[in-house]
């Protein structure tokens, strides 16, 4: 199992999350969150050939950003 998570095309699908707080925005009161969540999945198209799909998708939490108060959201993907 060690060796096929550590092979970026063994047919393991993954869901790595990358999490980034950072503080100090808007006049610096404002804080933000930032979770990356970053799927990877293999899809068979034939016996030689593997679809490797992988997507970053950014979920968004923040606060007093220019006193906008709390807000979240989707980032763009990637």
């Amino acid at each position: 199992l060690a060796k096929q998570l550590s092979n970026p095309i063994a047919s393991l699908i993954s869901v790595p999350a990358q999490v980034n707080v950072d503080f100090g925005y808007g006049g610096g009161e404002g804080w933000r969150s930032t979770t990356n969540l970053q799927p990877v999945a293999p899809i068979d198209l034939n016996k030689q050939w593997n679809l490797i799909s992988r997507t970053i998708l950014p979920a968004i939490f923040q606060d007093n950003i220019n006193g906008s108060g709390i807000e979240s959201g989707i980032g763009d993907t990637r």
